[in-house]
């Protein structure tokens, strides 16, 4: 029974990380709103700022396959802004 419960346990956190990897998906809608928020006030600094800050945050994911997913689809959506300075 202990090592079912153990086993159940780890499939669950599996699952569970795999979920919440996914719905960080989501921040890239909340950033797109914000990076657009600042882009239509002219303030393209404060735009790439952001998109900054969530590159670095991308980079300390420990998680390969994610880390590499999520910056390509910062790459695609704000590419102009990380290649700026």
């Amino acid at each position: 029974v202990g090592s079912t419960v153990h086993t159940l346990n780890a499939m669950i956190e599996v699952v569970r990380e795999d979920e919440y990897m996914e719905d960080f998906r989501t921040i890239f809608d909340r950033l797109d709103a914000r990076v657009k928020e600042h882009k239509s006030r002219g303030n393209q600094d404060r735009a790439r700022q952001l998109v900054m800050k969530v590159w670095a945050q991308i980079k300390q994911m420990n998680d390969d396959f994610w880390r590499d997913e999520y910056e390509a689809e910062l790459n695609k959506r704000y590419g102009e802004l990380l290649k700026q300075k």
